[in-house]
């Protein structure tokens, strides 16, 4: 399999190894001194590897022991029908799925006459993992004897991860099985949209051999097995096809060698009998599929209309092509040939127009994962998750983004697009939560204006700093009037956490002029400013949620006592609560509270630092020195402070672009996880639209991180994945992934608005290209429209060292202009 397996943007290699395999640089896996062949040339002896290789070098990244081993060699049959010389141990496949709805998995498969394995591996940060192992281990499993020659991947129960449809049978993301029909091996199977006329997707298989009262042809649903056709009971059935081929035909048609014709989806007779039973393309301007068998490419009931001249198809009697896809962008498909002589590839592309519009193919997870697996065993067509056909409006809108990184890798994405993504987590938000002073209830009943909540305001009050939509403001105002413009839980409160929301009420303030947004917050700040005390601030969430009050406060009031009093309380966070403070100065990080100060230690041994906490520090000084004048006798410590602690941060961001929750033992809890990073890209986009910090060195690793939320982390919907869920350590508020819900997920969209308000002030230039993405995460959204009518391709983003393409095949019928590629 080639693929982009860990979400870097770069395709690994990977297949089975065994002793004496050398990688791209020399290196040697196993013993270089073994030759397990036998006198027949066959292996049937010796270790068994799976290794990922570099795709940029060839370089061995990962081995592991091959699952599952040979042994034993006769046992992959009945024992009416086995052998022991490999024939059936043998017999492999391989795919690509997204077992976990977000991140690519590599299947490799052993058997399918009888006994039938497939082993799900991850490779994650360099280390090739097993996921789980299907086994139907003997002929009385009835799972066993239902695999084909060829695979399909697509999600059928729609819960937005992969199945697997191996032949006969369906297993789960999760390597349960889903259904067996029994119906047993066969040659071929299509999946996709088939009758659009119901839900769902369907698969049409044609069978080996089967039983008297089983069919040799079947229509199936994909998500249940339920028969919806059957027909050629008994019959050995070699070859067949499902695709919409015919527009005077609602929905997809089926034919086979013995189906006396073109059936339709109920099995009736609707045609004559299509040229081929093989391959397909969408190669002219309609929206029917053509014929492709061998060199030669046919519309149904008309005959040829392009022959590849000077090419020959490959795998013998199978008569396919190297790969047929949509691999230059027009949602028509390519097809690669080998020339005559076998020294070169060809690439043909159509140029006749068409007068519909599609989004590329390759951006349907479905059809991309075909192109994936199409060499695979007997090679099939890659086929569409959706239904193409004049009989239905086409092709929805890919749900898909680039694996974080823009194409070139160190560019943001244009203000628009920012801009577009806060829009989306917004108004996630906004018509999830409509009514602002709707109580919130997990295992509690809390106010609506705590700090969860109060921390997404803090957000969109910096969205409505470059998007002034009134209906941001209106929102913020009714969040203050059904909460009486008071402070969470109390009236009167020193807690940080209740009066967060404080904030947003100082910044509606400065709008409108109206004391009764601020009498309450400015009571309770006072109390504490003419009181001694100065502990309250013993944990460091506290900062972010209390400090930007006083500096708010003093700004609007012009009253320079409320900072004196803030940095009271911040000095005694930093250099006294806990014994000797908070902030470590050798590591310039902060841990969480007095809890987590030395001598307790990480499983690694390194400190606690908690990623969201150091987040909320660092969002705070960004607050702090927002708005707090420069003469102010503590302004450069703050400045010292951030300016600390983003440089610690730089060396400890992930190769994703996010942070861990744990910043000093990346095992603990380890994983992508988005409060923490946003709040440490808020940091760094400020300091460096600020001119706080050198762009040649800040500028890399905002992109990574922008592009790591907005790619891996949002939704289409607006949901944020990866967010940490309420708590004060790593292990808590777990587990933390794309599709978890954490118990509040307010202040993750706060945290992001805060981010991206500041890289949308920082985003010049940048564009994300459309074009040949590296790596696929499945449900967030680029939008694609490809041309359409192409006299002429342009070949995108091809090193002219690697692929010396100079004059791309423009074909029109037989007549052909191509330069070889070597």
């Amino acid at each position: 399999m080639v693929y982009d397996l860990d979400g870097d943007g770069k395709a690994e290699i990977a297949c089975k190894t065994a002793d004496g395999t050398v990688d791209g640089v020399g290196n040697v896996i196993g013993d270089r001194t073994k030759d397990w062949r036998n006198e027949q040339g066959r292996i049937l002896d010796g270790p068994e590897f799976l290794t990922v290789f570099e795709g940029q070098t060839g370089k061995a990244l990962a081995t592991a022991d091959y699952i599952p081993t040979r042994e034993p060699v006769d046992g992959w049959g009945t024992p009416r029908r086995t052998d022991n010389r490999g024939n059936r141990s043998d017999r492999f496949l391989a795919a690509i799925a997204y077992l976990d709805g977000h991140l690519p998995s590599l299947l490799m498969c052993r058997g399918y006459y009888v006994r039938s394995v497939i082993a799900a591996w991850d490779f994650r940060d360099g280390k090739l993992t097993s996921r789980w192992v299907f086994d139907s281990k003997d002929g009385n499993n009835p799972y066993s004897a239902q695999g084909f020659h060829n695979l399909s991947i697509a999600d059928v129960d729609e819960d937005g991860k992969d199945e697997v449809i191996y032949g006969a049978m369906a297993i789960d993301d999760d390597g349960k099985p889903l259904y067996t029909t029994g119906w047993g091996h066969g040659d071929a199977q299509h999946l996709g949209n088939l009758v659009p006329s119901r839900p769902g997707l369907e698969i049409f298989t044609i069978h080996e051999n089967p039983p008297v009262n089983s069919p040799g042809a079947a229509l199936r649903d994909a998500r249940t097995g339920e028969a919806l056709w059957q027909g050629a009971y008994g019959q050995d059935v070699g070859r067949g096809v499902g695709a919409n081929i015919d527009g005077d035909n609602p929905g997809a048609e089926l034919w086979y060698l013995g189906s006396g014709g073109l059936l339709n989806t109920k099995g009736e007779r609707i045609g004559p009998m299509p040229s081929s039973v093989n391959f397909l393309i969408w190669w002219d301007g309609d929206l029917t599929r053509e014929l492709l068998n061998g060199i030669t490419i046919d519309k149904y009931r008309q005959g040829p209309i392009f022959t590849a001249d000077g090419c020959v198809s490959i795998n013998g009697t199978k008569s396919t092509p190297v790969l047929s896809a949509d691999i230059f962008g027009d949602w028509r498909e390519e097809v690669i040939f080998p020339t005559a002589d076998h020294r070169s590839l060809r690439i043909y592309s159509t140029t006749i127009p068409t007068p519909h519009r599609l989004h590329t193919l390759m951006h349907d997870p479905q059809y991309r994962l075909s192109a994936a697996w199409q060499n695979v065993g007997y090679n099939q067509p890659p086929h569409t998750g959706f239904y193409i056909g004049e009989d239905l409006p086409p092709t929805p809108k890919p749900v898909i983004v680039t694996s974080g990184l823009p194409f070139d890798g160190d560019q943001l994405p244009k203000k628009e697009q920012v801009l577009q993504q806060l829009r989306r987590v917004n108004d996630y938000f906004m018509d999830k939560w409509p009514d602002a002073g709707k109580r919130i209830v997990t295992n509690k009943d809390r106010p609506a204006n705590i700090w969860t909540r109060a921390v997404y305001y803090e957000g969109l009050m910096a969205l409505y700093t470059i998007d002034e939509n009134r209906r941001y403001y209106e929102y913020a105002v009714q969040w203050g009037n059904k909460h009486n413009w008071e402070t969470a839980y109390q009236s009167v409160t020193r807690d940080a956490d209740n009066q967060c929301c404080g904030q947003t009420y100082i910044d509606l303030y400065r709008i409108d002029k109206n004391p009764d947004y601020v009498r309450n917050i400015k009571d309770n700040v006072d109390r504490m400013v003419e009181n001694e005390r100065a502990d309250d601030w013993n944990w460091i969430d506290a900062i972010q949620m209390a400090m930007p009050v006083f500096t708010k406060l003093g700004v609007t009031l012009e009253d320079t006592r409320y900072f004196d009093k803030m940095y009271e309380l911040y000095s005694h966070a930093k250099y006294r609560e806990g014994g000797n403070g908070l902030y470590n100065p050798e590591d310039k990080l902060w841990w969480r509270d007095k809890d987590f100060v030395p001598p307790h230690r990480e499983p690694n041994g390194e400190d606690c630092y908690w990623s969201r906490g150091n987040g909320w520090v660092v969002a705070a000084l960004v607050r702090v020195l927002e708005e707090l004048p420069e003469a102010d006798p503590h302004y450069a410590e703050y400045r010292q402070d951030l300016k600390d602690m983003l440089a610690a941060l730089i060396p400890l961001q992930r190769q994703d672009g996010f942070w861990n929750v744990s910043l000093h033992d990346p095992n603990h809890f380890g994983g992508k996880e988005t409060t923490g990073t946003a709040l440490f890209a808020y940091g760094m986009a400020w300091a460096l639209n600020k001119g706080l910090v050198d762009v040649d060195v800040y500028l890399p690793v905002i992109t990574k991180a922008w592009n790591a939320l907005a790619g891996e982390a949002l939704h289409e919907s607006g949901f944020l994945g990866y967010v940490q869920g309420t708590g004060k350590e790593p292990k808590d508020g777990q587990p933390v992934t794309y599709s978890s819900q954490p118990d509040f997920e307010d202040y993750g969209l706060g945290c992001f608005l805060l981010a991206g308000t500041e890289v949308y002030k920082l985003s010049e230039s940048g564009s994300v290209a459309v074009y040949a993405e590296d790596s696929v995460s499945r449900y967030n959204t680029v939008r694609v429209d490809a041309a359409f009518s192409m006299p002429a391709i342009k070949v995108y983003n091809f090193p002219q060292s690697d692929f010396p393409i100079t004059d791309f095949g423009a074909v029109n019928g037989r007549q052909t202009k191509n330069n070889d590629v070597n």
